[in-house]
């Protein structure tokens, strides 16, 4: 089914049950060892590490669909502190909003300034929040989300004001400090295995590159040279073991899933609602030929 979001037409999927014990695991992991370990890396505390304790009002957990109870961070690919997607979900789980303004009621805008998210403007629109599209408010009150691609200059100003970190935004060593990935080391690159490598500082899969060998080749994968071509600069990458999303077959077309789950800061995270994100690629993220559906935890 095609539904339009603010000024897009996606395609939408049936609401699907996750499992309590799921979701139990899951705030758990993130209010006690992921916190953790991402606040012993600030050296440059924002807004919310200062006055919450934790890295983020809202987090979103990227990770394949779990089958069976075992370790959650098993299925994990990250944790994004700054999670793009927001006016998303809050469109297709509209019975969920008051509970978005509940955990963000200390907001006092949204602030864009050269972002390649197109769904901000959405998520100030439903929250009933201040948009400031490449602007800073004259007299800075804050907190406010703080939405940039840059990490240096003039946005780093704001870092004091912010729910969300801009500096330190898509660092991963956080999974590295759970040992859910390792730093790479070019020359002990294991080819007989898939694997995903990822820049330590990053987003949006940009230089994610995904290697399947041939008994998990699938659209979306990358080729031994392309990943070296890759990881060839200076830049720091981390490498992890290769978590493979849900095979689903949707429209006639075969296809993978993955789940994103939103967690909001009460003294916990505490879950607030999920999409699953399918696609015809291992490259699984919001495009004309994704699908999403809204996931509910069990009663």
């Amino acid at each position: 089914m095609k539904k339009n979001v603010g000024r897009w037409e996606i395609q939408v999927g049936p609401r699907r049950v996750i499992r309590r014990d799921l979701i139990e695991e899951l705030e758990r992991f993130l209010s006690q060892e992921w916190k953790q370990a991402m606040l012993e890396e600030v050296s440059q505390p924002w807004w919310s590490v200062k006055h919450l304790g934790a890295p983020s009002p809202i987090v979103r957990v990227d990770m394949a669909p779990v089958t069976e109870l075992g370790a959650v961070k098993d299925f994990i690919y990250e944790v994004e502190v700054r999670p793009a997607g927001i006016g998303l979900i809050l469109s297709l789980a509209s019975e969920r909003v008051e509970q978005w303004k509940k955990v963000l009621c200390q907001c006092q805008g949204l602030i864009s300034i050269q972002s390649s998210i197109q769904d901000d403007k959405l998520m100030a629109e439903i929250l009933e929040i201040p948009f400031f599209f490449e602007e800073i408010p004259k007299k800075l009150g804050g907190p406010y989300w703080i939405r940039s691609d840059a990490r240096t200059g003039e946005i780093t100003t704001l870092e004091s004001v912010s729910l969300v970190p801009i500096q330190s935004d898509g660092d991963k060593t956080y999974l590295a400090k759970l040992g859910m990935a390792e730093m790479l080391k070019k020359e002990r690159l294991d080819w007989s295995l898939p694997f995903a490598v990822k820049p330590l500082v990053g987003s949006r899969m940009e230089r994610v590159e995904i290697y399947a060998p041939k008994f998990l080749r699938a659209k979306g994968g990358s080729t031994k040279s392309r990943i070296l071509r890759t990881i060839s600069g200076e830049a720091p990458y981390i490498i992890q073991k290769f978590i493979s999303p849900q095979r689903e077959e949707m429209n006639s077309r075969n296809g993978w899933t993955i789940w994103r789950l939103f967690f909001g800061w009460k003294r916990r995270y505490e879950f607030l609602g999920g999409l699953w994100n399918w696609r015809p690629t291992l490259r699984v993220h919001g495009a004309s030929d994704a699908i999403f559906g809204v996931i509910e935890m069990e009663v």
